[in-house]
């Protein structure tokens, strides 16, 4: 079962705000960052030449995040952004001390106490987007190395949940991006994998580990054995409002469906 945690929130990490590259319509904010010119353009290459870095772009999935890790004690943690949450403190994570249970092996067996938190989407509850075809109620997109102070790479993320039946978000694809022109075209074509309908939007990540598009290019990895990821960013379809935590609590109550 998931505990409360210690007290105080300073022992939190909490997941660090990721940036738009950039606004699409009124899709952003005034709360939201947004990438300058000089950050956004670290994603974009000349698909063309021979050493356009890959970018991995996965679907966004809307719901509330969650981080879990292992306390010093060996209890399992659970938090929401700055504070720690179970199963009595908010409807919408009812079933999270069940799940955490059923998953305890499998987290104990991949998180160091104290060291590493998973991060994923908590998507029991509907919030702007009723998605029908989930895995699990637990979708994880990053593993963060307390140690470090850095999150795993796509890759070495997915070989730690290989080990589990913890799900992953889905990867659409990876090539190299010349524009802004290049992620429109993909989030107005792109459908959800857990829903009849559109993506909520898309996470780009750029990692130690990330490939060249010229299978020739040869990537001189390091050897300490963990690869990070080096860049991220969002990009969020106009019609997926912003503010969306303070949005969704105020329609009724919808359970998203788990397919069976």
């Amino acid at each position: 079962m998931a505990s409360a945690g210690p007290s105080g929130i300073d022992s939190i990490s909490k997941f660090p705000r990721t940036k738009h590259l950039f606004a699409v319509g009124k899709g952003v904010s005034r709360d939201d960052l947004l990438m300058d010119k000089g950050e956004e353009n670290l994603f974009y290459t000349d698909p063309k030449t021979p050493d356009s870095r890959v970018v991995s772009i996965e679907e966004k999935i809307d719901g509330a995040n969650l981080g879990i890790s292992i306390a010093k004690d060996y209890r399992l943690l659970c938090q929401n952004r700055s504070h720690y949450v179970t199963s009595v403190t908010h409807k919408q994570f009812s079933p999270l001390d069940s799940w955490v249970q059923d998953h305890s092996a499998e987290l104990f067996e991949i998180l160091e106490p104290e060291r590493h938190i998973l991060f994923g989407e908590w998507v029991y509850a509907k919030h702007s987007i009723h998605y029908n075809q989930l895995p699990s109620y637990f979708i994880a997109f990053d593993l963060y190395d307390r140690k470090e102070r850095r999150f795993y790479s796509r890759r070495e993320r997915n070989k730690v949940l290989n080990q589990t039946t913890i799900p992953c978000v889905p990867l659409i694809q990876e090539q190299p991006l010349a524009n802004q022109k290049d992620i429109l075209n993909l989030l107005k074509a792109q459908q959800s994998q857990y829903y009849p309908g559109p993506i909520e939007g898309v996470y780009l990540r750029i990692d130690e580990d990330s490939p060249f598009s010229n299978p020739a290019k040869i990537l001189k990895l390091k050897d300490s054995g963990i690869h990070f990821n080096s860049l991220r960013g969002k990009v969020v379809r106009e019609e997926f409002l912003t503010g969306i935590e303070e949005q969704w609590t105020r329609q009724a109550f919808t359970k998203n469906v788990v397919r069976f």
